[in-house]
């Protein structure tokens, strides 16, 4: 929230101390609880419409999934806009196999926090109706891969390229 208070600021030329206090984002809350998804880059994007036209949302996800990093979505689905997040895992089909892994993490590292859920982009469906404005949604990249112990689903790991230089 600390660009709105700068440009107000800004704009109404008052000369007010201010100090920016860095905190954990919400994808780096939900990627704490489901692995590791971000060995290396990997993009932010919000859905909501509300300040920025859907239009340059879709040129945004294009672009980011079209590199195959993973991707976090904010703002996934609202009662105002709940066809957003669909409209986000058909951009996601056009450059992902479906068996991309995907993260659903409600309340990352908050009060009411779920137990996160793995699933794919091929199998999102299934879960549509527990993403909501409190979750974030992260979308592994193409060599993002689900974390296993035994038979269970534990969350994801995206390597970091070292199986590709050292024997391990």
């Amino acid at each position: 929230m600390a660009g709105i208070v700068l440009e107000v600021l800004e704009h109404s030329g008052a000369k007010i101390p201010v100090e920016v206090v860095p905190g954990v984002t919400a994808a780096q809350a939900a990627a704490s609880l489901v692995g590791s998804p971000f060995s290396g880059d990997y993009a932010t994007i919000s859905l909501s419409d509300l300040l920025t036209p859907l239009e340059v949302i879709e040129k945004r996800l294009d672009a980011v999934f079209s590199v195959g990093i993973p991707v976090v979505l904010y703002n996934p689905r609202s009662q105002g806009r709940p066809h957003n997040f669909a409209l986000a895992v058909e951009h996601a089909r056009k450059f992902y196999p479906a068996t991309v892994p995907i993260a659903i993490v409600k309340n990352a590292l908050r009060e009411g926090q779920a137990d996160p859920v793995i699933t794919t982009l091929g199998e999102i469906e299934k879960s549509i109706d527990i993403i909501d404005m409190h979750t974030t949604v992260i979308i592994g990249g193409t060599e993002s891969r689900i974390w296993r112990m035994g038979d269970n689903a534990r969350g994801i790991i995206t390597p970091r390229g070292y199986q590709r230089k050292y024997v391990y």
